[in-house]
């Protein structure tokens, strides 16, 4: 019973191979998914008779592939040709996998765009696009800011920034914060550098509703946690808007030099001293005689 199950099983998938030869689209997915799952080649009926033969010849490439994965590939792209949606959902999962076809992302971006387009709004094909999105918008975006091409850079690393890029979101921060390639908005700089915070966890000692407080408070938090270059911007701007204790701050981070600045002994001592003018002068005694802006 058995073996004339496997034979209809056999005879049914002979049937469809044929109707996708002739351009039968429900039976080129058919072919596709079952060679997918590993369905075995079927030789023709005449071929028993020439196994022999061919045992001494040398193998042939078989146009539709020699192998199941191959045959699934061969009929995913005949699908896809005539349009299948669910054929180029299938085929951007190949090449975003690099499964029997080279790794190729941009191949993959385009195949489960047309995929979505076509109405496969599946699982995978949004974490396809979305990846990938947010992949090619973070590299364009990055050439064009170290191009300084600022205007160019923000919306794409915007976009990637939105789909939770954590260097995107550092880049957004820093380019609202010094107004580059937009108008300075620190409300915006700070939404995105508390994002940046959350990633690393870093939590302000002191929460305010002021916003050149939140500045200078997020400042110190990324400082304690040594991600020095973004305490740097946040500190600067803060000191700019006379908060005066971010002066020894910036001291301390001249003296040591980052990533954005080199290390500068005399720059360190110029606002080593403009944080002491203040506090010989009686202008700020303790933190929190510090404006309230």
């Amino acid at each position: 019973m058995e073996k004339n199950s496997k034979y209809c099983d056999s005879y049914i998938f002979r049937l469809m191979e044929k109707a996708a030869d002739l351009g039968h689209l429900d039976a080129q997915l058919y072919c596709a998914k079952e060679y997918d799952a590993g369905q075995e080649i079927i030789e023709k009926k005449n071929d028993e008779s020439n196994k022999k033969k061919r045992h001494h010849k040398k193998k042939q490439k078989d146009p539709k592939g020699n192998t199941p994965k191959e045959r699934a590939l061969y009929w995913y792209l005949e699908a896809a040709n005539q349009g299948s949606a669910e054929a180029k959902a299938h085929l951007a999962k190949m090449y975003y996998n690099g499964d029997t076809v080279e790794q190729n992302n941009e191949k993959a971006y385009e195949l489960a765009l047309q995929a979505k387009e076509g109405g496969n709004n599946t699982e995978s094909i949004n974490i396809i696009l979305n990846t990938l999105t947010k992949k090619f918008s973070y590299e364009d975006g990055l050439k064009a800011y170290q191009a300084k091409d600022y205007e160019k850079a923000l919306p794409l690393l915007l976009e990637a920034a939105k789909l939770e890029d954590f260097h995107a979101q550092c880049l957004c921060a820093r380019m609202y914060l010094l107004g580059l390639g937009c108008q300075q908005n620190y409300m915006i700089a700070l939404e995105w550098y508390e994002k940046v915070a959350q990633c690393l966890n870093i939590v302000p000692l002191i929460k305010t509703d002021k916003l050149y407080s939140q500045l200078f408070y997020l400042g110190i938090a990324f400082f304690v946690d040594e991600q020095y270059d973004i305490a740097y911007d946040l500190l600067d701007n803060a000191a700019k808007q006379h908060f005066f204790h971010a002066n020894l701050y910036l001291s301390m981070l001249y003296q040591h030099g980052t990533n954005i600045i080199p290390q500068d002994s005399q720059m360190a001592h110029f606002y080593y001293e403009k944080w002491l003018h203040f506090l010989k002068t009686g202008d700020i005694i303790y933190l929190g005689s510090f404006p309230q802006n």
